[in-house]
C-alpha cells in the first residue's frame, strides 16, 4: 500500500522553529557546562583534569551510576556538579514519560481495538478536516450500533471527536484485525494519491483474508479528478456532491425559468450538469440558461447537447442554453432585469466574492444571488451578515457528510427502482449485473424523484425523499390520473424529457437498432414518436414514488 503524503507544514512556522532548535540548545549548554566544569577543576587537586574526564563525569552523573572515580573538590567545580545531578533527575523523568507516552500509549490504542473488534469499522486512512467531519458524521448517525472510527498511521493527537480511535499501526495491520469493516475512507488530500491508494487495496484487502473483502467499499476522494466507479471503489468529489446537495435544497420553483451561472470550471460544470438534469420538466415550462465562463471543455464532454436542447438560441418547445462568453458584466439587461436567479459558482472564493461586491455595488438586482463558497474562513460573510436575497452555500464542512459521501439512501432508491423496474417488466438485470452506466441512469433517476414530488404536490419548499412526501405525492399522482383523462400522457413527457437530457449528455444518439457499445439508441426521439409501449416504459418512473418507501 503505498505510504500516505504527509501535508508539509510551513518553516517559519513558530512551533516548528522551537522543536528543532531544542536539541543544539540543550547540547550547546550541555557543553558549555561541562568546559566550565574543566576550567574550574583542572587545576585543583581533584581528579577532573582533561576534557575526557569532565565528558566521563558529567556521564556517569546524568544517567546515575556515579562511579565515584572523579568528583569536583573546588566550590565552582562543585555547584556545576549539583547542576548535573538535579539533570539527572530530569532525564530519567523524560525517559519514563517517553516510555509512556511512546510504548504504553501505543499498547493502550492495540487494547483499545482489540476490545471494540466486534464492532462496526470504520477506517479512515487520510487526517485531515474532512475525515474528521466525515467520521462525526458517521459517528452521530451510527448510535445504536455504536461504530467506531479509526485513523491509521497517526501520530497527533489532536483535533479527533467522540468514538475515534487514532493508531500509529498501519493500515494492512488495522484491516487484519478488523471482523465487521462497513468502509475505508480516503477524505480530503490530493486526489491522484488518493485514486493510486483506493485502486491497490483490493489486493490488501484480499490478503488479510476477509470472506467479504470485495464487498469491503472504498470510498475514495478524487479531488479535482472525475474518476468512474469501478468495483467496490466509491468515487466522489467535492464539486459533486456541491451541485447534489444545492439542487436538493434549491429546486427551480415554476415562476423561475431564466437562470445565469456565472463560472463554468469545477464547480459551474457540476452545478449546470445536475441543474439541467433534476430541473427537467418536459412541457411544464422551458428555462432560458445563460452561462457565463470557458465553455470549451463542458462542450467537448457533451458533444450532442443540441438534440435536446436549444444552444444559443430561443426556444418555445425545449430549454435553452446560452453561451454567452466570460465577461457577465456585458449584459446588464439580463443581469438586473430578466434573470429570475444568479448562481456564482467559480473554483475561487474570491473571484465570487469579488464578483458578489461588483454586483451589489454597481448593480440593481432585482431575483436572488446563490454564491458558492468552499473555505470556511468564508463563512463569516454568510448567514445574516448577507442580505436577504443573497444566500451562500457550498461550504466544505456542509459536505462530507456520510450520506453525501456515500449516498446510501440515494443508492438504496436507485436499487429499489432497479428491482421494481425488473418485477414489473419481466426483465432487467441484477445491480450488480448493470453497467456503470445504466447505474448512474438509475441515481439520476432518483436524483429526480425530488422534482416529481414538487410537481406533483406543488411544494418546492419541502420536496424531500421521505416516506410522508412520497405518500403524499402518489396520492396526487393516482387523483390527477383519476380525473384528467391526459395527465397519464403529462407525467410521461415529463419523464422522457428527463431521459433524454441525461441520454443527451453521456452523448448517446439516435439509431434504429439500440447499440449500448456505441452509446446509439432507438428512443432517442421525440415523445411524439414513440410507440405505445415505449411511452408505458415512463410510467414506471411516476408509479415507482409510491413503492420506494423503507
Amino acid at each position: 500500500m503505498p505510504a500516505r503524503k504527509q501535508e508539509k507544514k510551513p518553516m517559519n512556522d513558530k512551533k516548528t522553529i522551537k522543536k528543532m532548535l531544542i536539541v543544539p540548545i540543550l547540547a550547546a549548554v550541555y557543553l558549555l557546562l561541562a568546559w566550565l566544569l574543566l576550567v574550574a577543576e583542572k587545576n585543583g587537586n581533584g581528579t577532573i583534569k582533561t576534557w575526557s574526564d569532565a565528558l566521563w563525569y558529567t556521564f556517569v552523573t546524568m544517567t546515575t551510576v556515579g562511579y565515584g572515580d572523579m568528583y569536583p573538590v573546588t566550590p565552582c567545580g562543585r555547584v556545576i556538579g549539583f547542576i548535573f545531578i538535579m539533570m539527572s533527575m530530569g532525564a530519567l523523568a523524560a525517559l519514563f514519560f517517553f516510555i509512556v507516552r511512546v510504548v504504553l500509549s501505543e499498547a493502550l490504542i492495540y487494547l483499545q481495538i482489540r476490545l471494540v473488534k466486534n464492532k462496526p469499522w470504520h477506517i479512515f486512512l487520510n487526517d485531515n478536516d474532512e475525515s474528521r467531519e466525515l467520521a462525526e458524521g458517521i459517528s452521530r448517525e451510527s448510535e445504536n450500533n455504536r461504530a467506531i472510527c479509526i485513523f491509521t498511521g497517526v501520530t497527533d493527537d489532536t483535533g479527533y471527536g467522540h468514538r475515534s480511535l487514532r493508531t500509529a499501526l498501519s493500515a494492512d495491520k488495522i484491516l487484519e484485525l478488523g471482523r465487521d469493516i462497513k468502509g475505508i475512507y480516503l477524505a480530503g488530500g490530493e486526489g491522484k494519491v488518493n485514486i493510486h491508494t483506493a485502486l491497490s487495496l483490493k489486493e490488501t484487502i484480499l490478503k488479510t483474508g476477509h470472506d467479504d473483502a470485495l464487498d469491503i467499499p472504498v470510498y475514495c476522494d478524487t479531488g479535482d479528478l472525475d474518476f468512474p466507479e469501478n468495483g467496490n471503489n466509491k468515487f466522489f468529489n467535492m464539486s459533486s456532491m456541491m451541485a447534489r446537495k444545492y439542487w436538493q435544497e434549491h429546486l427551480l420553483k415554476p415562476e423561475e425559468t431564466c437562470v445565469v451561472l456565472i463560472g463554468l470550471g469545477r464547480n459551474g460544470s457540476a452545478l449546470l450538469t445536475q441543474g439541467l438534469l433534476v430541473n427537467a420538466c418536459g412541457i411544464e415550462k422551458h428555462v432560458e440558461w445563460h452561462i457565463f465562463g470557458n465553455s470549451a471543455d463542458f462542450k467537448g464532454k457533451h458533444r450532442f447537447l443540441d438534440q435536446v436542447f436549444a444552444i444559443d438560441e430561443n426556444s418555445t418547445e425545449k430549454d435553452s442554453i446560452f453561451f454567452d462568453g466570460n465577461d457577465w458584466s456585458t449584459d446588464a439587461p439580463l443581469i438586473c432585469d430578466k434573470a429570475d436567479r444568479i448562481i456564482l459558482c467559480m473554483d475561487s472564493d474570491e473571484e465570487n466574492l469579488k464578483v458578489l461586491s461588483d454586483m451589489e455595488k454597481y448593480y440593481s438586482i432585482n431575483c436572488n444571488i446563490d454564491v458558492q463558497f468552499s473555505s470556511d474562513n468564508m463563512c463569516a460573510v454568510s448567514g445574516e451578515q448577507l442580505q436577504s436575497h443573497i444566500t451562500a452555500f457550498g461550504f466544505r464542512k456542509d459536505l462530507y457528510i456520510p450520506e453525501l459521501v456515500m449516498r446510501k439512501e440515494l443508492d438504496r432508491i436507485a436499487r429499489r427502482m432497479n428491482e421494481i423496474y425488473c418485477e414489473e417488466s419481466g426483465g432487467g438485470c441484477d445491480w450488480n449485473e448493470l453497467s456503470e452506466f445504466i447505474k448512474t441512469s438509475n441515481i439520476a433517476s432518483a436524483d429526480h424523484i425530488s422534482t416529481k414530488i414538487a410537481i406533483l404536490t406543488g411544494d418546492y419548499d419541502n420536496c424531500g425523499v421521505t416516506d410522508e412526501n412520497c405518500q403524499k405525492a402518489y396520492s396526487a399522482y393516482l387523483e390527477e390520473i383519476k380525473k384528467n383523462p391526459d395527465a397519464a400522457e403529462r407525467f410521461e413527457r415529463i419523464e422522457h424529457d428527463r431521459w433524454l437530457k441525461l441520454y443527451a449528455m453521456y452523448n448517446w444518439r439516435y439509431a434504429d437498432k439500440r447499440n449500448d457499445s456505441l452509446r446509439l439508441h432507438n428512443c432517442m426521439v421525440p415523445y411524439d414518436r414513440l410507440t405505445a409501449d415505449e411511452r408505458r416504459k415512463d410510467d414506471y418512473a411516476w408509479e415507482l414514488i409510491g413503492r420506494i418507501a423503507k
